[in-house]
């Protein structure tokens, strides 16, 4: 996918939060909006730009159908850090090892010069080959139920 100006990326896609309203979901790709808003259920994440393919794609930020994307922020404490880890293991490991390489999870960033050093690290998941985002939804939201802590008394390393 090429690389997009940041003045286009999010063009028709209106930044989210946590507290996303019913009338800002119906501005996004109705195949996306279920995983929309599991994501940004996780505490310092924030969902900022989405695709969910389009059958003849004629803007340079659209995907082509049978892929999509969800471009997202996570804050930088102690909660965001926890999302992110979690949603790495989830996605990265427990998910993809059932579904190959049709999603991907990874942190993106343009050149730090344009945007400053620290402020503009972001994170991309995506889909193709006819990857389902609103199964993705269920199952993040299931092992989100499951396994999703902010707090523990385990020490792990």
């Amino acid at each position: 996918m090429p690389e997009i100006p940041s003045e286009q990326a999010n063009q028709g896609n209106p930044p989210l939060n946590a507290t996303i309203q019913d009338e800002e979901l119906q501005d996004i790709d109705s195949n996306v909006r279920s995983l929309i808003s599991v994501l940004n259920s996780f505490p310092g994440v924030e969902t900022t730009g989405s695709c969910g393919g389009h059958p003849e794609p004629r803007k340079i930020y659209q995907w082509p159908s049978g892929s999509w994307n969800v471009v997202m922020h996570i804050k930088h404490n102690r909660t965001g850090l926890l999302s992110l880890e979690f949603l790495a293991w989830a996605i990265n490991h427990d998910i993809r090892r059932s579904k190959g390489n049709r999603i991907l999870f990874l942190p993106t960033a343009p050149p730090p010069w344009l945007n400053g050093p620290g402020q503009c690290l972001y994170y991309v998941l995506e889909g193709s080959q006819g990857e389902d985002p609103e199964k993705l939804a269920i199952t993040l939201g299931d092992l989100k139920k499951t396994y999703f802590r902010t707090r523990s008394n385990r020490r792990y390393c």
